[in-house]
């Protein structure tokens, strides 16, 4: 599964996003993940599984199936919308 984390320029708060994500990904063990970061123009010309954005961002993303947080550095936030990743029960 390859998860697409974006931000508006691909540098920082993208690669945030990014680490934050391979960290919950990594708590819950889930195998066969590989966890990308971009800028918006990037992203609406990539593949993947999943797109992971920040809420002011999301508009401008058309790519599906797009995951929309409020904050990147909130971890319960990002780990209830990735649960869909899960597939144990917590």
């Amino acid at each position: 599964m390859k998860i697409l984390a974006i931000c508006g320029m691909g540098m920082g708060s993208s690669m945030i996003l990014k680490m934050q994500i391979e960290k919950i990904i990594q708590e819950w063990e889930i195998p066969d993940v590989m966890v990308e970061h971009s800028d918006i123009t990037t992203a609406n010309s990539s593949t993947a599984d999943y797109y992971v954005v920040a809420q002011d961002l999301a508009p401008a993303i058309h790519r599906e199936p797009k995951i929309v947080v409020q904050s990147i550095l909130n971890q319960a936030e990002l780990k209830e919308k990735l649960s869909v990743f899960r597939t144990d029960t917590p």
